[in-house]
């Protein structure tokens, strides 16, 4: 169906714009760095050099092609934990135990660790029975209700999350508006008419692809959280944030929406987000405890951003990177009776929409999808309306404020998540308002 709601949705003369050029990728890099894959899935050592070492990066790379056939790329440096990496591959029947032992000998090494895979958490509506509503109409050919004149954002209607998180009724308070969203994903398509002047900047640390589908996951991500209010599409739950795309993850394979990341794309995403100063930083991968990454959401969470992150309460194993003390996880409900994995109480996931979502997509329309993803972009957009209310709350004030105003549910402890979040009633507290039932 999804496929089908797209052609439909484009075929209104409103998108001839955003058509004529094809479907290119609108991508406006204002600083691009990019990171290659081992050759032929080759493990990666990812080495942080001591002061003295960094001074040398360039021998140390030789030394280590001479001494230990260890191809070497780099250096970089990750300016919010001080620190300068060189990237190492190991040849095809080195044993990665054995060589990281060495680099940990070697007084030039201040830490090494192993380069992960992580990978965003798509998921697509194709195959499964759909319960998401009918296509609209074109734009311009009729309003979006015809019981009504139109009014507003044309498929605003649909959008089942936006509902769902009481966004409408949240923005006579707060609209994101001074707020900067850190979205790490792939990268975004900037031409999209509801994405049109929402991204303050994006940085690329993939190589850029021409394939739409390259582009799909983050740039559905940006519309539920600051699509623009703008009569054309759907109103994201933050419509006046600013997106800082930070491209760290590539496509997993062609004509796929799935991005593949790792630690070195992502570490550098993440140090880029620190720097800008993003108030929300926003994750919504999965992927191996990861030191490295670690470490850089500890000084993210320090430096007061909030970092959301996409959870599933069916995975009771999924509980590495990114999920990490202070991390916002943002998940679909569970319903009651479940068996679900204890949290603590003040790390509880928080509820939110996940299925039949309407959103942005490449080549500039809209498509239904659902995943965890999409409870991590609701998720980030409250936290983006809650910041531009209370800009001094520390992020566990904000997870704290936001477990406590979810919409009341039945059957599960609170250390077992929330029911869906509340931006109304989040925003309202902090207002000093009362929010309408």
């Amino acid at each position: 169906m999804t496929r089908r709601v797209a052609a439909i949705l484009c075929a209104g003369h409103l998108f001839a714009a955003a058509a004529a050029g094809g479907c290119s990728s609108g991508m406006r890099a204002l600083d691009t760095v990019t990171t290659a894959p081992a050759e032929g899935g080759r493990t990666r050592i990812l080495a942080a050099l001591s002061d003295h070492a960094r001074r040398d990066a360039d021998g140390f790379l030789r030394d280590m092609q001479a001494l230990h056939g260890l191809r070497g790329s780099g250096p970089f440096r990750l300016r919010s934990i001080d620190l300068t990496f060189v990237v190492l591959e190991l040849p095809e029947d080195a044993d990665p135990e054995t060589a990281l032992a060495r680099l940990l000998a070697d007084p030039r090494v201040a830490s090494a660790q192993t380069v992960n895979t992580f990978r965003t958490r798509a998921e697509e509506e194709d195959d499964e029975p759909q319960d998401t509503p009918e296509p609209p109409p074109p734009p311009g050919d009729a309003p979006a209700d015809a019981s009504q004149p139109f009014v507003g954002d044309r498929y605003k209607h649909l959008q089942k999350g936006y509902k769902a998180v009481r966004a409408e009724l949240a923005h006579r308070w707060a609209t994101g508006k001074g707020v900067r969203v850190a979205l790490v994903d792939t990268p975004i398509l900037l031409t999209h008419p509801d994405l049109k002047g929402q991204v303050a900047a994006q940085r690329l640390f993939v190589p850029e692809s021409t394939d739409p589908f390259s582009m799909r996951h983050g740039t559905a991500m940006a519309g539920v959280i600051a699509a623009r209010r703008n009569d054309t599409g759907i109103v994201g739950v933050a419509p006046a944030a600013r997106l800082l795309a930070l491209g760290a993850c590539r496509q997993a394979q062609p004509g796929s929406a799935a991005g593949v990341c790792d630690t070195v794309t992502l570490s550098m995403a993440l140090d880029a987000a620190i720097a800008q100063r993003a108030d929300v930083i926003v994750l919504s991968l999965s992927g191996p405890d990861d030191p490295l990454l670690a470490r850089l959401v500890a000084a993210a969470l320090d430096r007061g951003s909030v970092v959301v992150a996409a959870s599933n309460w069916r995975d009771p194993a999924g509980q590495g990177f990114p999920s990490l003390p202070g991390v916002l996880a943002a998940q679909e409900p569970a319903p009651p009776g479940s068996i679900v994995p204890p949290w603590e109480p003040d790390e509880a996931p928080v509820g939110c929409p996940t299925n039949g979502i309407l959103t942005t997509v490449p080549p500039g329309i809209w498509d239904y999808l659902k995943g965890d993803s999409l409870a991590a972009a609701h998720a980030a957009g409250v936290a983006a309306l809650v910041k531009e209310r209370a800009p001094k709350m520390t992020p566990a004030e904000i997870g704290l404020l936001l477990r406590s105003t979810a919409q009341p549910r039945l059957g599960l402890a609170p250390e077992m998540g929330t029911g869906i979040i509340d931006a109304c009633s989040a925003v309202a507290r902090l207002a000093g308002a009362t929010c309408p039932p």
